[in-house]
């Protein structure tokens, strides 16, 4: 116990340790403040000639708050305006005969251009932002099919449109179609876009801690801190370190996942962290090892392997088709683990397993190899 007091003195007598373990408290910190405000990342102008329809799609469209934000300029020169001084993405401008158009769509299924969208260039969120229009649209449409069939092949044409919306809305069904849930079936809640990759960038800073511990230990080798020292004791005494070193980082990831709003449960974030941190642990020693001493050679392949998992994992976006390249990251395992009770006692044991017969296999070489 005294000797892990002394490990932590020296820890937190360093600034660039307390730097480093700061660093994601403040970044998780700025962006969970910044998700309160803004929540989506696509901004539209919506602006509607057709007052009543306009507020129907505003209804609609709040079930993709989480995605795309929403200004409501006061006319349709305001709303291009927002898109050339970059304050909206795009803009949506809806005609005032819009509800003609759509009940001359349920007669002739014909239907000219209506909506106008305003883009600066034609980009991939342009259309997935059409897709929601389309679906924020589709209940009108839906009313005035109905109402054309009622009217037009059943000859019914003494009710009222309010007398027909009346029983439309009675006929509307409450609820989702949809649950989400994670692959072992438990359910996800939606979270702001802004939150969604914080686990992977938290993860992502663990992995850093891990690879600044492997500096600590060079730098002590160096030094001639284990000099002298019997080779099993030296070895202990080591790992000793790097673990007081982690555990102090994985505190402060388990703090920064739950500032989050990401927390999955308590048993599977301290099971997941806890296999994450010996993983990740044996993974940056055998850099270090393979890097034979050498600081620059440490540097590239640390760099190297940082960027593969912000590219690689899934952290941001997924990518197909590179799944023998990602298996090789501890960032990969933790991220599909975490979510996944399979793989986190299957596949990620076997991969840890796996790095440690290496780390022992070349720790031993090294021994021999120094007698």
């Amino acid at each position: 116990m005294n000797g892990f007091m002394l490990m932590q003195k020296r820890l937190f007598s360093r600034p660039s340790f307390l730097i480093v373990l700061l660093l994601l408290p403040v970044l998780i910190g700025a962006i969970r403040l910044g998700s309160l405000g803004t929540k989506g990342v696509i901004t539209i102008a919506l602006y509607s000639a057709d007052k009543e329809l306009g507020k129907d799609l505003e209804q609609n469209l709040k079930t993709y708050d989480k995605v795309l934000n929403y200004l409501y300029p006061g006319s349709k020169e305001e709303a291009v305006e927002a898109v050339s001084s970059y304050r909206a993405d795009m803009a949506w401008t809806v005609p005032k005969d819009m509800r003609e158009r759509l009940r001359e769509y349920a007669e002739t299924g014909m239907v000219e251009p209506s909506v106008t969208v305003y883009v600066r260039e034609d980009a991939v969120t342009a259309h997935f932002a059409m897709e929601i229009l389309e679906g924020a649209l589709y209940p009108r449409m839906a009313y005035e099919v109905f109402a054309d069939m009622v009217r037009g092949e059943l000859g019914l044409t003494d009710f009222s449109d309010a007398e027909l919306q009346a029983y439309y809305d009675a006929a509307m069904i409450d609820g989702n179609l949809f649950r989400m849930v994670t692959p072992d079936e438990t359910d996800q809640e939606i979270t702001s876009i802004l939150l969604s990759p914080m686990r992977g960038i938290c993860g992502l800073w663990l992995m850093i801690c891990f690879f600044a511990a492997q500096f600590i230990t060079m730098k002590d080798e160096q030094s001639g801190v284990y000099a002298g020292k019997d080779k099993k004791k030296a070895g202990l005494l080591m790992c000793f370190w790097q673990l007081a070193y982690a555990l102090d980082a994985f505190v402060v990831f388990l703090v920064s996942v739950a500032v989050s709003g990401l927390w999955n449960g308590f048993l599977r974030e301290l099971g997941c962290g806890l296999l994450y941190v010996i993983t990740g642990l044996l993974f940056a020693n055998l850099v270090r090892i393979f890097c034979g001493g050498s600081e620059a050679a440490f540097c590239g392949i640390m760099v190297l392997t940082l960027l593969s998992m912000v590219i690689l994992c899934p952290i941001f976006i997924g990518i197909p088709g590179m799944r023998a390249v990602q298996s090789l990251l501890p960032l990969y395992h933790y991220l599909q683990g975490i979510y996944s009770m399979r793989y986190a006692l299957h596949a990620w044991p076997i991969y840890t397993a796996v790095l440690g017969v290496l780390f022992a296999g070349f720790t031993a070489l090294l021994a021999k190899g120094k007698q």
